[in-house]
């Protein structure tokens, strides 16, 4: 009985442990991001390009762009009706020419 009451102890204080070292981790992780951040923000306004891009990780300078345009449609997507349309327009027992394209 005395070896699972010390075993549960050990358990307990090592899931305090865990817990301590997690919240730890967590508010260094938060103060190195402010720092960065602030960094940054006093390089961008200083105008310091070379410096600005040195301090930024390369993850944001790269996947900031790209979000701009993987949101964005290029070709708008044709609607139910404007497909309707078109067939429609198609002449009938006529093959497509050599671009696969049917001439109208």
């Amino acid at each position: 009985m005395i070896n699972a009451k010390f075993t549960w102890n050990a358990t307990e204080e090592y899931k305090q442990a865990r817990r301590n070292e997690k919240r730890l981790h967590k508010s260094k992780k938060k103060f190195h991001k402010e720092n960065l951040l602030e960094e940054v923000e006093r390089l961008k306004s200083s105008n310091e390009s070379r410096a600005f891009y040195r301090a930024t990780p390369s993850q944001v300078i790269t996947e900031a762009p790209a979000e701009e345009y993987e949101e964005e449609d290029l070709i708008k997507t044709p609607t139910i009706d404007e497909l309707q349309d078109i067939i429609d327009k198609l002449k009938n027992h006529k093959a497509a020419g050599p671009d696969e394209i049917s001439q109208n």
